[in-house]
């Protein structure tokens, strides 16, 4: 309801009003019908009375829109500018991964990882063998065949030996002749069981190394000489499957193969870093 119509019932009221006492001077009318008249310009007050509240009552609620309506741009205009923020925030860290991945590819390059020549000579090497997986760009390989072994065993299985002498063949080849082989040795995550086991392995950690080891003398057997070979033991510690059923228990229990450029750093082997050893 706006404000002109509420005036217009307010005139309507007031000429009632005046042609009430104009009527009452100059003629005679029924008591009814003056009732009447004065009982309508009595409703018509009150009308007016009562779209005045409904009048106030919405002013308020517009204001109140109006107000929120304000908060709500200044909360957008806040999100805005934390939005750039973050954009901008992001940005720089994208340049950041970017140089960072661009110093590493230039620091394998540079000669702790694969030269341009043995990146050549690692690419052709894992395409005429399918058991190879290979990163050119850090010199690192791995044979995609772990060597398992039975639970708390150390024994090279049949099917094993024989896939051992086919590394050692590869290995021996001309192209790979300078690479170096670190052998890890892994264990499920149950304690040794048996006191006959115990007295040989203690702990997963002498089982894991003893794995790697037997898996080492397999290749010297094979003609791989022992200075190319570096052996390490993780126990329990480098899972690649859950230790939950007898199946992914016996995924862990596994010797991994891992075949290095002549550059690729190695704890141990001192020419590959031998600033620390100054």
């Amino acid at each position: 309801m706006n404000v002109s119509r509420i005036k217009n019932h307010r005139t309507v009221a007031l000429l009632l009003a005046v042609a009430t006492v104009f009527f009452s001077g100059c003629i005679t009318m029924p008591r009814w019908k003056w009732q009447a008249m004065v009982d309508e310009s009595g409703q018509l007050a009150q009308l007016c009375e009562s779209q005045q509240v409904q009048l106030n009552t919405l002013e308020m609620k517009r204001r109140e829109a109006a107000d929120r309506l304000l908060a709500l741009q200044a909360e957008t205009d806040r999100l805005r500018a934390t939005v750039e923020s973050d954009r901008q925030l992001l940005a720089e860290q994208r340049g950041e991964i970017d140089r960072l991945g661009h110093d590493y590819t230039g620091l394998a390059r540079g000669g702790v990882g694969a030269t341009a020549d043995v990146e050549a000579r690692l690419r052709q090497l894992a395409q005429s063998w399918q058991h190879l997986r290979i990163d050119p760009a850090t010199g690192i390989a791995k044979l995609d065949t772990d060597i398992v072994f039975a639970d708390g065993d150390a024994t090279l299985m049949p099917a094993a030996a024989e896939f051992l002498k086919e590394v050692a063949t590869f290995l021996k080849r001309p192209e790979a002749n300078d690479l170096r082989i670190v052998v890890a040795g892994h264990t499920d995550d149950r304690r040794i069981a048996g006191r006959a086991t115990r007295d040989r392995f203690p702990d997963n950690f002498r089982l894991s190394a003893e794995r790697a080891n037997v898996v080492a003398a397999a290749l010297r057997d094979q003609g791989i000489t022992a200075p190319r070979i570096g052996v390490a033991g993780f126990g329990p510690h480098q899972p690649v499957a859950p230790n939950i059923t007898s199946t992914s228990r016996g995924k862990n229990r596994r010797v991994e193969i891992f075949v290095l450029a002549p550059n690729v750093p190695v704890v141990g082997w001192s020419e590959t870093i031998p600033t620390v050893y100054r």
